[in-house]
């Protein structure tokens, strides 16, 4: 979830934007496999290259939150960049943009792999509902993933 002192450095984004992202983009995060809570922030997996024809300076609005580090560090040793935008209903968006094609395919796989574990087997359910342990788990997939 994004701290609540940077909520208000994000800006809206236009609902036509919005319908690009979610058409080119694929849902990961608490959202798909357990503990989103109200006001979370909802993430998407983008593809590499993905470019959804925004101006420069909404894209640096965009990103604002945190990855002035990438931009001045390259990829700050990630395979993605993050950033934060709003949805006109004030939804919290997370774009994860992937660096490279494998990146987005262990991203891709590990979201279905752990969503359908988690819709199989409640202890791994219930295990997901707190933050560290579906990060460590996930990052565990994306790895095997390799």
């Amino acid at each position: 979830m994004i701290d609540k002192k940077y909520l208000d450095d994000i800006r809206a984004i236009h609902p036509k934007l919005f319908s690009k992202i979610r058409k080119a983009g694929t849902k990961t995060g608490s959202k798909v496999f357990g503990g989103w809570k109200e006001g979370s922030d909802i993430d998407f997996i983008m593809p590499p290259g993905f470019s959804p024809d925004f101006s420069e300076s909404l894209a640096n609005r965009i990103l604002a939150y945190n990855t002035k580090e990438y931009r001045e560090d390259g990829w700050g040793g990630r395979t993605y960049v993050t950033g934060y935008m709003k949805t006109e209903a004030g939804t919290i968006i997370n774009l994860l943009w992937m660096e490279t094609e494998d990146a987005y395919r262990q991203w891709i796989e590990a979201t279905e792999i752990l969503k359908n574990l988690v819709q199989t087997n409640p202890t791994i359910a219930e295990a997901m509902q707190d933050k560290k342990r579906r990060v460590s788990f996930f990052e565990a997939l994306k790895e095997v993933l390799e």
